[in-house]
């Protein structure tokens, strides 16, 4: 199993389509030959020396300073990470130096994910197979699961890799989530968790949505049903047929789910919200087979999918199971045939297989012994189209079919090592041996496996019309090949130079292999029989030997020579498979004698080899590759803040040298696409660069072939903000009032309301919006009169929870809302009653977290998670100042909870926070931005999927204006969060905010939504609605006018 090179999270791959927005940064996987230029360690020691400088600073614990650092620690680690995963090794040569690493962490920079560190880290392995169908490139992923984090493991070349579920110990350096090992072992007890491939398999096919990324119209329930187990072409029908019954699938389809946040090509993440979805409603430990139908950005690819190889232990409600897992993205559901053949390809990565490939040994049909055959590119890899594991329906070959049980290595597959005949009959059915395996010659571990391939059945009836022609042949050879790959030859390589499409060697004909003593010829006895007849010929004796039969040359070239030992009188000739390599003398002669021969240079990143034929005798001369090597120009470009389109020239030293190409900024660097179908060898560039809306200029980065080209862009300004908050017309809505609260219910798409007060009227009604009307609701159970409570969307549980408020006295109680009915929750321990505080459902940890409020004692700065069944308060080493009225949202793009601003009171006085804390899960961290917006309370934060970022709005500030008498102001306004900064929006209209209201996320019309309440005092502004408009990407405006009905 060979270890991938780069991240699932950064690929996109050039194809024959322009790409859709970077939503990931790209990259290609790897080629053979393909490596990491010098100059990109040299650019990580520069960036050392430069942290080193400013450490020698006059005053490096300065705020500005300690940014810069951490800014290049920052850039230090991005480029460093992909050292490590396009190498699979540490980067040597690019440490910090032990005084700046102890400089750098008395400044508290040296975090985990900046600064790297040693060690050794044990878990379970799972392993991915990435699919991308269309750009027809895959690879394989490594996962180690601890209990509490997951970690990427980057295997150095000519390791062995683990199996899925084995338990390892994994020593190497460590840099974030990153670990680039050196070595593994595996741990006590060795047994890997097994799912059986024959008999039944329990599959649960997961339908999934994002807020703002919904699955295709066309994928239903029906059609997955019919899909996995309907009775036309389907993953049940194919297991069975091509199993000779041996096993089937059954299961049931769930779904669709709308997940708690956008996973952009977070397949993990993905699977681990989907099972916080289904919560205890569904008891997946039922099941052995995991498959989640998801919108394609959640995969990073531009089609196909991902598939883990064999089962691992996966953590749910009820408890750990062993499962496999299927990603099957919606891009690649076109026809039931296209569907069914994506969902069967996955089907054999979760038993065990990898791909089916052809290989590709030049203008021969098969090497020597030991000769790996062309890289497994994007022709190659999925290269056999008659296996599923490559392309199409066709049954899978063999040499899978025994690895997985389904045919028994002795009674239904033919062995020859000496001279024989055998008959096959159709591979598909009927009795006899399924296959022929013949050694190659003897004393070594390579065989050819040939199958009778019929049109009988549902799917090899769809295979072309040249399977039938001849015997199938697939090659192993024990000195390279791993066990789960096929390896498919062809017999016609000068006329079949693409895909194998004409891969048979034919009825009628025979082959002789020119590097061993195997000799085959088929023949067609009838309509669906093939005779094999072999020969395994004595050892030549004229002439009788060679002196040396190998060779090996560097890609300088050379020359060589050997002494050929022939009896008196034995007349030979000799010649060369290859024009690299000519015969300068001994071309021909009589009894012994000398050969030479020269070797030109190799201006190719592949190895090569060929073949001095001397009678019957052969010697094999190989050459290596150069090192591939790439340039661009120009090195940079720059654009004004209305953004454009720019290009630029990648030239190679080699032909056939494959590089990969991304970005670091793929929010606007964008659509970047290849001149050429797939980047091998010299081709241009093309980006877009989108509008800068900032008043802060930008640099980023286009890494190709491991260099990089540098993107400017000037800062913008407010003229370039598309922003609009449309105000919806309202009829019949809840009476007014402030203090309300409001949350999404995404299971039936409506946003719940609940009480509020005017005076001293307090409210214990619940309503819900639909999108188009107010609904009241009459729910059996109430959490009565109330103002000042919190409530949030716990997606955990799919309930919406509140907490607190104040009526008569500070509530303690928590409740939940089903979408029909609130229930009341006994908890053995509770934060203390408060008011104004605030929620948020952290999907990382699967918890609502809640901070601060308003006690009879003051304000507040505890910190406290609730699990579904009982509430914690959590000791955290550091923590906001107390506070209330702040504003707390999950910012799902960094995965962390954002708190900002607030109130407090200070020796009697009103005081008023602008400060940014984020949390990771376990700790506050104050983070320190450039710009933020002014103090205040009252305001709201919600995350907005398709911007990426925390929208802020609103609250009211407040300045002294003499005694205890403070002159307040209400802030009209919009702000962004980027995980860095605070950035001020400009829309060309702004709600008219008030005292109280709500902000939440409308995941139907990809827009936010806020409801505005009154005044403190005031009953007469009436109840709003405005929506975030937020340009041509989301729905145009519209007018809703809404009516109220009772339920």
């Amino acid at each position: 199993m060979r270890a991938r090179r780069l991240p699932l999270s950064s690929l996109v791959v050039a194809a024959f389509v322009l790409l859709t927005q970077g939503i990931l940064a790209s990259a290609a996987p790897d080629f053979t030959g393909e490596s990491l230029p010098e100059h990109t360690r040299r650019q990580i020691r520069t960036i050392n020396q430069e942290i080193q400088s400013k450490l020698q600073g006059s005053m490096p614990g300065r705020s500005s300073a300690k940014r810069e650092i951490q800014a290049l620690l920052a850039q230090r680690a991005h480029l460093l990470k992909e050292v490590i995963r396009c190498s699979g090794e540490w980067a040597t040569g690019t440490e910090l130096s032990r005084q700046a690493r102890a400089s750098v962490q008395g400044l508290g920079l040296g975090t985990a994910d900046l600064l790297e560190y040693s060690g050794e880290w044990e878990g379970n392995i799972e392993v991915l197979a990435v699919d991308d169908f269309l750009a027809g490139t895959s690879w394989i992923v490594y996962y180690l699961h601890q209990n509490e984090r997951t970690l990427e493991l980057s295997l150095p070349p000519g390791v062995t890799s683990p199996f899925g579920g084995q338990k390892v110990k994994v020593a190497g350096v460590r840099l974030d989530n990153l670990v680039a090992a050196a070595e593994w072992q595996l741990q006590q007890p060795a047994d890997v968790p097994v799912c059986t491939t024959t008999g039944e398999q329990k599959i649960a096919v997961l339908l999934v949505s994002f807020p703002s990324k919904r699955l295709l119209s066309s994928v239903t329930p029906q059609m997955m049903q019919d899909t996995f187990f309907g009775p036309g072409v389907s993953v049940d029908g194919y297991l069975r047929e091509s199993s000779f019954n041996k096993t089937r699938a059954t299961g049931q389809v769930f779904g669709p789910l709308v997940l708690d946040g956008d996973y952009l090509g977070q397949p993990l993440a993905v699977r681990d919200a989907a099972v916080r979805a289904l919560g205890f409603t569904v008891d997946l430990r039922a099941f052995t087979r995991i498959v989640l139908v998801v919108p394609q950005a959640a995969t990073g690819l531009l089609s196909g999918g991902l598939g883990s190889v064999g089962c691992s232990e996966i953590p749910l409600p009820t408890g750990p199971s062993v499962a496999s897992t299927s990603w099957l993205g919606d891009a690649s559901m076109g026809s039931p045939a296209d569907v069914a053949a994506a969902a069967i390809h996955e089907m054999g990565h979760n038993l065990g297989l990898l791909h089916a490939r052809a290989a590709d040994f030049g203008n021969e049909t098969l090497g020597p012994l030991g000769q790996r055959p062309a890289p497994w590119d994007q022709v190659h890899d999925y290269g056999d189209v008659f296996s599923n594991m490559g392309r199409g329906l066709g049954h899978w070959a063999a040499p899978h079919k025994v690895q997985l049980g389904w045919l028994d290595g002795q009674t239904d597959i033919a062995t020859l090592e000496t001279n024989g005949s055998v008959t096959l009959g159709a591979y598909e059915a009927g009795s006899g041996p399924k296959a022929l395996r013949l050694r190659r010659g003897s004393g070594n571990d390579a065989w050819l496996w040939l199958e009778n391939r019929q049109p009988v059945g549902a799917y090899d009836a769809t295979l072309p019309n040249s399977a039938f022609a001849g015997a199938l042949v697939h090659y192993e050879d024990g000195g390279w090949q791993d066990q789960s790959h096929t390896n498919l030859l062809r017999f016609n390589a000068a006329e079949d130079t693409g895909f194998f499409s004409q891969a048979p060697l034919a009825a009628g004909s025979s082959w002789t292999d020119p590097y061993s003593n195997l000799g085959i010829s088929v023949k067609r006895l009838s309509e669906d029989r093939l005779q094999i007849d072999t020969t395994f010929a004595p050892a030549p004796t004229c002439p009788g030997s060679l002196s040396t039969s190998t060779f090996s040359f560097a890609p300088e070239g050379g020359t060589g020579s050997m002494n050929i030992t022939a009896p008196a009188g034995c007349s030979w000739s000799a010649t060369s498979s290859a024009s690299w390599v000519k015969i300068e003398s001994g071309s021909s002669g009589t009894g012994n004698a000398k050969l030479t021969f020269s070797v030109s240079a190799n201006g190719l990143v592949s190895d090569r080899w060929a073949r001095i034929q001397v009678g019957a005798l052969t010697a094999v001369v190989t050459q290596a590759g150069i090192a591939g090597q790439a340039s661009i120009s120009p090195l940079s470009q720059a654009f004004p803040a209305t953004g454009g389109v720019g290009q630029f020239s990648v030239a190679t030293n080699a032909p056939d040298f494959g590089w990969g190409y991304g970005t670091d900024s793929p929010s606007w660097i964008q659509s970047i696409v290849s001149s050429k179908a797939f980047t091998v060898g010299p081709a241009t560039l093309r980006y877009i660069v989108a509008p800068n809306t900032t008043s802060v200029p930008r640099t980023g980065t286009i890494t190709a072939a491991g260099l990089n080209f540098t993107v400017n862009q000037a800062a913008g300004g407010p003229t370039a903000c598309p922003f609009v908050w449309r105000q919806i017309e309202l009829q019949d809505a809840p009476l007014p009032r402030h203090s309300m609260d409001v949350a999404s219910f995404p299971p039936k798409g409506e946003f719940v309301f609940y009480g509020g007060a005017v005076d001293l009227t307090h409210f214990d009604d619940t309503w819900v919006w639909d999108g188009s009307q107010w609904i009241r609701k009459s729910p059996s159970h109430s959490p009565g009169e109330r103002a000042g409570h919190a409530m949030v969307y716990d997606a955990g549980r799919e309930k919406v929870l509140l907490f607190g408020g104040y009526a008569d006295e500070y509530s303690e109680e928590t409740w939940t809302w089903d979408g029909s009915d609130w229930s009341k929750v006994s908890t053995t321990s509770r934060p203390s009653g408060r008011t104004r505080t605030a929620m948020v459902y952290d999907p990382a940890s699967g918890k609502v977290v809640l901070f601060g409020g308003s006690s009879p004692n003051g304000a507040m700065g505890d910190t406290w998670e609730w699990d579904g069944v009982d509430w914690k308060k959590i000791a955290t080493p550091s923590a906001p100042p107390a506070r209330y009225d702040h504003a707390m949202a999950y910012d799902a793009a960094r995965r962390a909870v954002v708190l900002f601003g607030g109130s407090t009171d200070l020796l009697g006085h009103p005081a008023w926070f602008s400060d940014t804390w984020l949390w990771d899960g376990s700790r506050w961290r104050l983070c320190e931005t450039p710009t933020a917006p002014a103090p205040r309370e009252g305001h709201r934060m919600e995350y907005h999927p398709g911007l990426g970022k925390v929208i802020l709005i609103g609250g009211r500030g407040g300045k002294n204006v003499q005694g205890n008498t403070y002159e307040y102001d209400f802030f009209e306004e919009t702000w962004s969060w980027d995980g860095a900064n605070w950035v001020q929006l400009f829309p060309n209209k702004s709600p008219e905010l008030s005292y109280s209201y709500g902000l939440a996320y409308d995941p139907i019309h990809a827009q936010l939504i806020t409801f505005i309440g009154d005044d403190l005092h005031c009953a007469d502004r009436g109840l709003k609605i405005y929506v975030l408009e937020t340009g041509s990407d989301f729905r145009s405006s519209r007018e809703v006018r809404a009516s109220t009905r009772n339920r």
